[in-house]
């Protein structure tokens, strides 16, 4: 019940803090795109039991991935979406390299405990945070073109509808690239099948939930 509790938070957090920060220009969605990247790869590599299954943790944080982007799109256009997609790919491979660099440092004998803590926690980051920028391209490329053209065919209508398109085919593809890259021969095949079903059924489902948010966030920015 405990995790339940905290998964629903993160969403709520989640959501409302990119509608708020989306009043604030594109440079705030682009930060909050950014962030989300670095969470999933900070703490994408812990798997937790939610709703009697495994999901990966960072699954809440993709989802706000997408959201951002919906908002970018219907705000300032299918370009800067484009440009989110490279600027955030650029500052993660940064923070990739500067966390390598310095965790590669030899510690003294003070710094010990924090030393091992930063090894225990951040020597799986380059294969998760890799595996999320891989993904994080492939899809978005997908997901910016498929919720733009669907955009254009709609015009400011339906907004759930090219919405709920560009999150299941988006997430699809992000899963299928990312828990592979993420977790094979960490989790045995059937785990891995599972986390990967349950990732990709987790962040449609918190796609969806978002959908009213988005609506709410478009109402917002009209004022």
């Amino acid at each position: 019940m405990e995790n339940i509790s905290i998964f629903v938070g993160l969403i709520l957090i989640e959501f409302l803090f990119i509608s708020i920060v989306s009043r604030f220009g594109k440079e705030w969605l682009y930060g909050s795109i950014t962030l989300n990247l670095i969470l999933i790869g900070l703490l994408g590599a812990k798997t937790i039991p939610l709703f009697g299954v495994v999901m990966n943790s960072g699954n809440v944080f993709y989802a706000g991935v997408f959201y951002a982007t919906y908002l970018l799109i219907e705000l300032h256009g299918k370009h800067e979406a484009i440009r989110s997609m490279w600027k955030s790919a650029v500052y993660v491979l940064l923070f990739l390299l500067m966390t390598h660099l310095v965790i590669s440092t030899t510690g003294t004998a003070e710094s010990r405990v924090v030393d091992e803590a930063m090894h225990t926690l951040l020597d799986a980051l380059p294969r998760v945070a890799g595996a999320s920028i891989a993904a994080f391209l492939i899809a978005q490329f997908v997901n910016i073109n498929l919720y733009a053209y669907l955009r254009k065919k709609t015009g400011t209508a339906k907004l759930w509808l090219r919405t709920a398109g560009a999150v299941v085919l988006g997430q699809a593809v992000d899963s299928i690239i990312f828990f592979p890259l993420a977790f094979l021969g960490v989790l045995a095949s059937p785990n891995l099948l599972e986390i990967t079903l349950t990732g990709f059924l987790a962040k449609v489902l918190i796609g969806f939930i978002g959908i009213p948010f988005l609506y709410l966030s478009m109402r917002l920015n009209s004022k």
